[in-house]
Formats: structure tokens, sequence, C-alpha cells
């Protein structure tokens, strides 16, 4: 799925904001949506951990939501 789809999960399973690993602090999901439209990567949500990776060997970011 997209990180637009991803987030997406992540807000419907309650979480409301995600961090990369490039901030330095969290960001609002829903402010984030409009610009992860952009992101056509293929990424797995984990409403478990919180977690949104990349499916591919050398994936280039990571997200987790709190």
């Amino acid at each position: 799925m997209t990180l637009c789809e991803a987030l997406q999960t992540m807000f419907a399973a309650g979480y409301l904001q995600v961090r990369d690993d490039y901030s330095h602090r969290p960001h609002d999901i829903y402010e984030w949506l409009e610009q992860a439209r952009w992101d056509l990567n293929d990424y797995t949500p984990d409403v478990k951990t919180g977690q949104i990776v990349q499916n591919h060997d050398r994936p280039s970011n990571h997200f987790v939501c709190s």
C-alpha cells in the first residue's frame, strides 16, 4: 500500500502522530496525508507496534506512529 494508505490505516487504528527517521519531533498524521500522497513506495503498517516500513531491500525511510 502507499504511504498515504498506511497513514490512514494507522489513523483509523487510533494513532494520531507520526515521526520519520529525519524528523526531530512527531507530526500530526492528518497534516502529513497531503504530502504522503506523493510517495508511491510500497509500505506495510503494523497497528500493534505503530511502525510503518517500506517493502524493499534498501528502505530509505521508516515511520513510527504514536
